[in-house]
């Protein structure tokens, strides 16, 4: 560990490093959780919530006929369904895992880079962050892929303090073992570059025949929580071994497939722009400060260079495969935020334009909190725009942001400046970093959350559990569109509904209808044809008279797909042919 601080206890000469540690997990926590639950799910996020459900409704997702895309959903179900059964069945509990997470990865990247640089390198690296895209993003997403990355971190972690003693190990064994079971491919890549990363604590003995034990002994833990993943209430022992390795080869299999993926060659490009978009809005002074890094490779100590290029190894290893996806890459954002930092506070002795980089920087961010603050002058204008009152939220919070942000730069006098105290970033960039932090809680923290209100998916899905939970499964039908999960989850209903695709589907789920009444739940463009196929066995559908729409500006008198491909739920019933 770096031992170049003073110890961390509560003498006074620790109470700035004490506030500042203090301040950075706050405004996470503040980031990651304010109005985590108001923002209605997105259609990725479905497959999460509607496991929750699931596990929630006491069903057996490994048998049930509802199976998800993403293998992950499966091990991570129970862990999901835990925060549902304490804070509801809801979109904050959706999120929660994820969030929490977050706050580990912040955590773990903390511990490493101080350990490598120092305690400036940690603080810009903490606020770069907590202000990027990419942990904002998935910090706030109702998936496992903020999991994943936080694993990564603390494989690292654990790996750079690794010991002679056993419960190291064995942590240490436990998590590699763990992260391999449950993501497969996408957690083995990361770990060529994190054992470069910590090339010179791994020459301490870590890999040995005192391992062994530490092995085994993760080994049965990993063990038991495959079988706790898999366990539901009736199943029988013989049940396990073949459930842990269907599970275990899909995780593989889909791993395979989204980390190598050799069949779209058009994309082998698109980490680069991958990279960029997760350190948003901290591309341009990291990219500077990495170039500087290049050029005085040799100049650096040993440890840096193993710190530099494992984070490329990480890079290649984890972004330059053609089926990558940029939520995977999740595990490079702390590991390329803390060389650019290093670079930008100037510990590496770097100078290649970082002075340019920071006025645009500056530039950019006092123009941006401008706009923030100039917001509530667009108040008399929103009910004409929108023809509705405007979001208080958006109206109060996001210019005390913005003003926040430029009394941010305003105060950043260099060495020693309050902004330098309370921050614990070098007065350089330290002004310009906090404003961009308050420009990106004020868009996806505040701003994200109060728009909400004008997306029609959630109230139009909730109206139609409503409608449907009453009435047995057979007279819920889908045509030509399957539920989403995103669906299934509002909708909330006891049973599977029927989808049919070809008329002769549809004939038949009519004839398993008992009574003279159903509801459809149908695209608008597909009411024609719907028609068409159930008006030869005596039904017909009540389009001028739907009990709920997706979109209001839905024209039923115009068949143009293109304005038409929102959802209605209409009841059909038996009339005379």
């Amino acid at each position: 560990m770096n031992r170049n601080l003073p110890a961390f206890d509560f003498a006074p000469e620790t109470a700035p490093l004490r506030r500042t540690l203090w301040l950075i997990f706050l405004v996470a926590g503040f980031v990651l959780f304010f109005l985590l639950g108001r923002n209605a799910l997105l259609s990725s996020e479905g497959e999460t919530a509607e496991a929750m459900r699931q596990i929630l409704g006491s069903a057996d997702i490994f048998n049930t006929q509802w199976q998800p895309e993403h293998p992950m959903v499966r091990w991570f179900a129970k862990i999901y369904a835990l925060p549902a059964a304490i804070f509801g069945n809801n979109e904050f509990a959706c999120r929660f895992p994820a969030a929490f997470s977050a706050l580990l990865f912040l955590a773990g990247m903390m511990i490493l880079v101080e350990d490598f640089f120092d305690w400036r390198v940690m603080c810009c690296t903490a606020w770069m962050l907590i202000s990027s895209y990419g942990f904002i993003y998935w910090g706030r997403f109702a998936g496992s892929f903020m999991m994943l990355a936080a694993w990564g971190i603390w494989s690292a972690v654990l790996l750079r303090n690794a010991r002679a003693h056993f419960w190291w190990r064995a942590i240490f064994f436990l998590v590699v073992l763990t992260g391999s079971a449950f993501w497969g491919m996408n957690y083995i890549l990361q770990l060529p570059g994190i054992i470069f990363i910590t090339f010179s604590s791994c020459r301490r003995a870590v890999f040995n025949w005192r391992s062994i034990p530490a092995v085994i002994f993760a080994g049965v833990i990993t063990g038991s929580l495959l079988v706790a993943a898999v366990n539901y209430p009736g199943i029988s022992a013989g049940e396990y071994w073949p459930r842990i390795l269907a599970a275990l080869k899909e995780s593989f299999a889909d791993s395979w497939h989204t980390a190598v993926y050799p069949g779209i060659s058009a994309n082998i490009f698109k980490n680069w722009i991958n990279w960029g978009r997760l350190m948003l809005p901290w591309t341009l002074p990291v990219t500077v400060a990495l170039a500087g890094i290049v050029c005085k490779f040799r100049e650096l100590s040993d440890d840096h260079r193993h710190f530099f290029l494992g984070t490329v190894l990480l890079f290649c290893c984890t972004g330059l495969f053609p089926g990558r996806r940029w939520e995977y890459q999740l595990c490079q954002l702390p590991f390329f935020l803390a060389s650019g930092a290093a670079g930008m506070t100037g510990l590496l002795g770097v100078d290649l334009w970082n002075r340019r980089s920071n006025i645009v920087m500056k530039y950019m961010m006092s123009l941006l909190c401008s706009f923030m603050t100039a917001v509530i002058i667009t108040w008399p204008l929103w009910e004409m725009v929108f023809l509705s009152a405007p979001p208080l939220w958006i109206m109060f919070g996001v210019p005390v942001l913005g003003l926040l942000g430029l009394l941010m730069i305003v105060f950043d006098t260099g060495t020693a400046s309050a902004v330098e105290r309370l921050s614990g970033i070098s007065g350089v960039c330290g002004g310009y970093i906090l404003a961009g932090t308050a420009f990106m809680i004020a868009c996806f923290t505040i701003a994200t959350p109060a728009l909400t209100r004008y997306r029609t998916g959630r109230p139009f899905w909730e109206k139609c559990g409503e409608i449907c939970r009453p009435l047995p499964s057979q007279e819920v039908i889908f045509f030509a569109a399957a539920p989403s999960p995103v669906a299934r989850y509002y909708m909330n209903l006891p049973g599977t509904p029927t989808v049919v695709h070809l008329p002769g589907e549809v004939e038949s789920a009519l004839d398993r209808i008992d009574t003279g009444d159903a509801k459809v739940i149908i695209r608008k463009m597909d009411i024609r044809l719907f028609q068409r196929i159930i008006a030869g066995r005596g039904w017909k559908i009540e389009e001028r008279k739907p009990l709920a729409v997706e979109a209001k500006d839905v024209d039923f008198s115009d068949d143009n797909p293109e304005k038409n491909n929102s959802f209605v739920i209409c009841r059909i019933y038996r009339g005379a042919l």
